[in-house]
């Protein structure tokens, strides 16, 4: 997985990624919007052959709100793994 920032300030990110699909953007889409901090979380797929994916995030504290969404989305895909063994 390749991310690269297009923007970076405390309220907003633009990020591209290259090298993940659909599953992991919408688990964090999901995640950042279920933060009441975070007033926009999104992403889209310029062209479907170039494998890029561009996300949007803007809210008070982008920093915070990723680590805290990705935090939150280790511990549900360990908690998942814990009831399949």
């Amino acid at each position: 997985m390749d991310i690269n920032f297009v923007q970076r300030d405390k309220a907003s990110w633009v990020l591209e990624i290259e090298g993940e699909d659909h599953t992991l953007l919408n688990m964090l889409k999901r995640k950042l919007q279920d933060d009441k901090t975070i007033k926009f979380a999104g992403y889209n797929q310029p062209h479907p052959l170039l494998g890029k994916f561009v996300l949007n995030i803007k809210g008070s504290n982008v920093k915070a709100s990723v680590e805290n969404a990705l935090k939150a989305l280790k511990a549900d895909i360990a908690e998942l793994e814990k009831q399949v063994k």
